[in-house]
């Protein structure tokens, strides 16, 4: 069966949900499906735009959009304050929505970067003649994109993988969320399955989606074992200056995952150590904050995964930050557990969704960023570190310990559901 997947920011520097996703879509070839992926592509890269990796084909489409935008958006964040005025930033962005938003009113397409990959998919499709489409609500843009296709292609069976509660976060003004409820709706009812991680399918099953519940089922997010996924790059060598090295790799967030709070404790600890954080995040206070402490704290802004593996692999703590997000789980602590490493959460919410799966991991700390001092923090921490120290375990050891999340498990689990569409 030739199946198409559509994915974002899978290639060439995936996060650490498509890192998640990885091995459900292996599973697909091995099973003797031929996959093509469809993702988003960073406007400026060299890599090309389609190419095989690990069997699997992959084309990659620059959203040319998003990125003069996110261009904009910098620009105005170190600008002064009168820039950040509503209008302004109106007026900034104004030659991008005539040259993407007004043209594709009057043709009555889809705006933008939808319109590429709906046009990409028409080319694919020739070739390959699909059978199957999955989108992946990262970011839900998938899901748009497939709608466009599964409107021009309705025996096209499509099954939608929902990860993030679209229309239901917290920051969503009322005139959005009502948007995002039609737009969802619209999704769900034109899709012949849906796959969600168990937050979200509880969570649709009893509000405005309970009428698709019977085309919905739960998939877990799986913990890899990434030594034998890859070969690993023993040459990789960041220099590390101290005697404790910590780890980061993903993106961060204002509204829904500010590392500043973490950092801010990080600093005060009174070991030595030495933090590489793998981000491209442009934030004025963070990119100030790592300049005034660039001894202990470190940027790397694109790396590869098997290189991004290979570096964490050697840290002695990794850490995460949680999301503001009731219903949203930050993938990358199944990375974190898969590489069997001890872990410091820093929790945002009472109801972190993180803390559930963390419970049962014995080489993880939480942190309250919403409860107790900085002291207190910083106490547990450097105990954490001291008691941690050259520990780790292997991957037979982890799902001992986590045995629902096996990706031998979730792969087969979902196999059974792929072959319900």
């Amino acid at each position: 069966m030739n199946i198409l997947v559509i994915i974002g920011n899978y290639y060439p520097y995936p996060s650490s949900t498509a890192n998640c996703i990885t091995p459900l879509l292996l599973s697909l070839q091995e099973e003797g499906h031929i996959v093509s992926i469809l993702t988003n592509t960073p406007q400026n890269t060299k890599i090309p735009y389609r190419m095989i990796v690990n069997g699997v084909e992959i084309n990659g489409i620059p959203d040319r959009y998003a990125y003069y935008i996110n261009k904009i958006e910098n620009f105005i964040q170190s600008h002064p304050k009168y820039i950040k005025n509503r209008v302004f930033q109106n007026i900034l962005k104004s030659p991008f929505y005539l040259r993407y938003q007004i043209p594709a009113i009057i043709e009555r397409l889809p705006s933008g970067f939808i319109k590429d990959n709906l046009y990409k998919f028409m080319g694919m499709n020739k070739i390959s003649a699909f059978h199957l489409m999955i989108t992946i609500s990262h970011p839900f843009v998938s899901q748009l994109i497939g709608l466009e296709i599964k409107k021009r292609m309705v025996d096209l069976k499509w099954i939608i993988y929902e990860l993030d509660p679209y229309a239901f976060n917290f920051y969503l003004e009322d005139s959005k969320r009502k948007k995002y409820e039609n737009q969802e709706s619209r999704v769900m009812k034109y899709s012949n399955l849906i796959i969600g991680t168990p937050e979200l399918i509880r969570l649709y099953k009893g509000n405005i989606f309970s009428k698709y519940r019977k085309k919905m089922h739960f998939l877990q997010y799986s913990v890899q074992d990434y030594r034998k996924l890859y070969q690993l790059n023993e040459k990789i060598n960041h220099n590390v200056v101290g005697e404790f090295f910590i780890a980061y790799a993903g993106k961060f967030y204002k509204e829904i995952r500010d590392p500043m709070p973490a950092l801010k404790i990080f600093e005060k600890l009174s070991l030595n150590f030495y933090c590489l954080l793998f981000t491209n995040y442009q934030d004025n206070e963070f990119l100030s904050f790592i300049d005034r402490n660039h001894t202990k704290f470190v940027i790397q802004e694109h790396s590869t995964h098997i290189d991004t593996i290979s570096t964490m692999i050697k840290a002695d703590v990794l850490f995460s930050v949680g999301n503001t997000v009731e219903l949203q789980v930050p993938a990358k602590i199944f990375e974190y557990m898969g590489l069997g490493k001890p872990l410091i959460h820093f929790s945002k919410i009472k109801d972190d969704p993180a803390k559930k799966y963390l419970e049962n991991y014995p080489f993880a700390l939480i942190i309250n960023e919403f409860e107790g001092s900085i002291l207190e923090k910083v106490e547990k921490i450097e105990n954490f570190f001291k008691t941690m120290k050259n520990k780790e375990m292997s991957y037979d050891e982890v799902v001992e310990f986590l045995p629902d999340f096996d990706e031998r498990n979730v792969k087969e689990n979902f196999l059974s559901i792929i072959n319900k569409a």
